[in-house]
């Protein structure tokens, strides 16, 4: 096998993991549900998309650190993804909030 075959197997197993789109998917719902409470214009929408998707990741990291076995289905560690997310999210939002306010 070559290592451009090799390359190209990691890729597409990590491209087509359930467990990348589950964790994709909730973030993005978790981000459209912020969005949809305290609204925003189109620039706000991609915000909180970034926002969501990196404290889910983070939170999904923290998760899989600590071990935590409460609500994880595989290998996505739910609770600590979404608790993630909504940190994410309101920190972001302070943080745009906060920049906004100042010019």
């Amino acid at each position: 096998m070559s290592v451009l075959t090799k390359w190209v197997d990691a890729i597409l197993n990590t491209l087509l993991s359930p467990a990348l789109w589950l964790g994709i998917a909730t973030a993005a719902i978790c981000s459209l549900a912020f969005y949809a409470w305290f609204g925003g214009g189109s620039r706000q929408l991609i915000r909180d998309l970034v926002a969501g998707l990196a404290g889910f990741a983070i939170g999904q990291w923290a998760g899989a650190l600590l071990g935590l076995e409460w609500l994880r289905v595989g290998q996505v560690q739910l609770l600590a993804g979404i608790a993630g997310a909504a940190i994410g999210l309101f920190v972001g939002q302070r943080l745009w909030q906060s920049g906004s306010s100042a010019t």
